[in-house]
């Protein structure tokens, strides 16, 4: 556990450094899109009657969702700083973001540097690598984050919306994939949700994650809804990113079955 706290605190000082000057920008951006409905003003309220101990595997569902992939991963840096990518986002390099031949823009994966176990979040904003035999091409951030600036062996895993016709999701009880860097990926209805924090920022979100982690030991996820990379891939639609826990107990009865196929 030691080892976890230090890693996770050598890499806040470095995403506050290099975010400084990126953020500030982000900030004029933020005020913009701050603008967004928030989903979770209406989420259920909690009191001490009638509540039970739930067991989060009971109404987990990532499996329907997971992706995951193994191989070569590189970095491009400042060659390409402030260029175009291909979701029509400027390239930062100091930012956590990813090159993907096919996953769909918006789409939050987890690098793990398989050498030495190191693992950072980042954002799926472009496509590449175009060398066969690598899997994914790191921003110089992201890379820099688990040692990674050659061309390391890496585990990528992503919760991605399902996109053909025999699979739905009950829109009557909102689900969200949560994200984190040492936990399973889940999948998760709202009300189990307890929300800490929020942005429309994907940077300021990972910060928000940083300190949370650093200040007490709770299960601390980032959540996005099932439909982010969905919505992304059709859409310049901001989407909100909540730093929350789960909760281990709450009243309504909740309904586990709502990813279906036909």
């Amino acid at each position: 556990m030691n080892d976890k706290v230090s890693k996770r605190q050598s890499r806040l000082p470095s995403i506050l450094t290099n975010a400084l000057v990126p953020l500030t920008i982000l900030s004029l951006t933020y005020i913009v899109l701050a603008q967004e409905p928030d989903l979770f003003i209406s989420n259920v309220t909690k009191d001490n009657t009638s509540e039970s101990t739930i067991n989060i595997e009971d109404y987990n569902i990532s499996e329907e969702f997971y992706h995951t992939n193994t191989g070569i991963a590189s970095y491009y840096g400042r060659k390409f700083h402030n260029r175009r990518t291909s979701s029509g986002e400027k390239y930062n390099m100091y930012q956590n973001t990813a090159a993907h031949r096919n996953l769909p823009f918006g789409t939050i994966v987890r690098i793990t540097n398989l050498t030495n176990n190191k693992v950072t979040l980042a954002r799926i904003n472009d496509r590449g690598p175009f060398i066969r035999k690598r899997i994914i091409d790191l921003s110089y951030q992201t890379a820099k984050t688990i040692d990674g600036l050659g061309l390391p062996k890496v585990k990528i895993e992503a919760l991605l919306h399902p996109r053909t016709d025999e699979f739905f999701v009950d829109t009557t009880q909102s689900y969200f994939f949560g994200y984190s860097y040492d936990r399973q990926l889940i999948c998760i209805p709202k009300p189990l949700i307890e929300v800490l924090d929020s942005t429309n920022l994907f940077e300021e979100a990972l910060i928000k994650y940083d300190f949370y982690l650093l200040t007490d030991e709770i299960d601390v996820y980032i959540f996005v809804p099932v439909e982010y990379n969905f919505i992304k891939e059709h859409s310049d639609a901001p989407i909100r990113y909540y730093i929350a826990t789960v909760r281990k107990d709450i009243k309504p009865a909740l309904i586990r079955d709502v990813a279906l196929r036909h």
